[in-house]
């Protein structure tokens, strides 16, 4: 019987990869058991001398084993360590069930031929392997600079947009306190009120906007994140009322201050509040809660 083994990184054990000749009765237990190397003296030894190991009596060799002598019990072993770059990856391993079998200096070459061949295959599985790690790696940074650019784009598209709202606003609002001034009805007088104040609602809801987009170096300062989040709340509150989704916020004493970003905090907040609503597309309640 011949069985292919890969070592762990750490060459402590070496798992079955393949096998051949292995009989119908010991297949799972071949492919289910793996191979300690520490405390079996045949191994250590062909790793340590990176050359083949064997005993053409494995019950009576101390070198062998004796739990896998217990699992596969053999007459005779050939242990061939695979050397990749000079160093011990694997390892052919022969058995031979009942013959006492001794080897010829043309056999162990010819062992050693097949193990280099292993060696090989082993080297370019892991080339290959490696190659397409990097690739999609490769690919996740494409996609994440994609991305990028796209909410780059968005920023600078939001920001061109806040400002061409701030104008017919900063006009509403102008002409809001001019008329103020004058002595009108109250009914009209309270009208104007709710225009002022919903206007500058809206004017606060660009500069929000403006902020939101704009990109800048991080700065860390002490925010109170109820601010904050109330912040965010309040630009996502009226797409929450068409949605039919109700907001309840709840907010603890005393504050909740953090030393961070307050743009980069605007922007996890915004994704969480919005990833929140677009899980509820039939409505519901979404529950903020700062502590």
């Amino acid at each position: 019987m011949v069985g292919a083994y890969l070592a762990t990184p750490d060459r402590t054990v070496l798992y079955p990869i393949a096998g051949y000749h292995v009989p119908e009765g010991k297949l799972r237990e071949f492919l289910e058991t793996p191979i300690p190397i520490p405390g079996h003296r045949g191994a250590e030894e062909a790793f340590t001398l990176r050359a083949p190991a064997f005993t053409g009596n494995a019950s009576e060799d101390l070198r062998v084993d004796r739990e896998m002598l217990r699992r596969f019990p053999h007459r005779s072993t050939f242990f061939c360590p695979i050397v990749v770059k000079g160093e011990p990856v694997g390892a052919l391993i022969s058995i031979w069930w009942t013959a006492e079998r001794h080897f010829t200096e043309n056999e162990l070459r010819l062992v050693e031929g097949i193990s280099r061949q292993a060696a090989l295959a082993v080297e370019n599985a892991r080339l290959h392997q490696d190659l397409r790690d990097k690739m999609e790696e490769l690919q996740r940074t494409q996609s994440q600079l994609i991305q990028s650019a796209k909410l780059a784009a968005l920023g600078e598209l939001v920001a061109n947009i806040a400002h061409e709202i701030n104008n017919p606003l900063t006009s509403i609002l102008g002409y809001a306190a001019f008329l103020r001034q004058r002595e009108l009805p109250g009914p009209i007088a309270a009208d104007l009120a709710i225009i002022e104040k919903e206007g500058l609602r809206a004017r606060k809801i660009v500069r929000d906007l403006l902020d939101f987009a704009r990109q800048r170096e991080p700065k860390l300062e002490e925010l109170d994140l109820k601010g904050i989040v109330q912040e965010m709340v309040g630009l996502l509150r009226r797409q929450a009322e068409v949605a039919d989704v109700r907001i309840i916020e709840r907010y603890s004493e005393p504050a909740a201050v953090v030393l961070a970003d307050s743009g980069q905090l605007k922007q996890v907040f915004m994704n969480l509040l919005a990833n929140g609503l677009d899980a509820m597309p039939h409505g519901g309640t979404l529950t903020v809660a700062v502590a």
